[in-house]
């Protein structure tokens, strides 16, 4: 139960930083039950799956959900560090604007590395990265 609060917490989170860097439209946001019945481990081995790679398999799958044609969020892990792309397809979105309003939600960002610390202990820091469909940088930060 505290693992699926604490991965709850992350997505609330992201779509926060989505919906806060999105530009002018409004999107539409369906709200998806995911239930998970799982074992609640605080740290990853080889034997238990656990840990980092865990918590980046079931956001994967949350954002899978509610990706739309706008945006599309993912989670990938790089040793300690987690990096969470938003891919926006939205055309116009100025990459200074778009950096100024990350910039501007820094507390959110720190929310977010310590509620994936507190679902992986072995996370160092997050990286929030904006792109467009191109793969062109519309902003990034990181939070340790």
């Amino acid at each position: 139960m505290k693992k699926t609060l604490i991965v709850a917490l992350i997505l609330g989170l992201a779509l926060v930083f989505a919906v806060g860097c999105g530009g002018d439209s409004e999107p539409e946001v369906e709200v998806v039950e995911v239930e998970q019945e799982a074992e609640v481990t605080t740290e990853g081995t080889a034997e238990n799956g656990g840990g980092i790679q865990e918590l980046v398999d079931t956001q994967n799958e949350m954002f899978a959900a509610i990706s739309t044609d706008e945006m599309t969020i993912s989670v990938s892990a790089e040793g300690t560090v987690l990096t969470y792309t938003y891919v926006y397809s939205i055309t116009g979105l100025d990459a200074d604007a778009m950096q100024d309003a990350l910039d501007s939600i820094s507390a959110e960002g720190q929310m977010m590395l310590t509620a994936a610390q507190a679902a992986a202990p072995e996370v160092t820091a997050v990286i929030l990265e904006f792109l467009d469909t191109e793969g062109n940088t519309l902003g990034t930060s990181e939070f340790n």
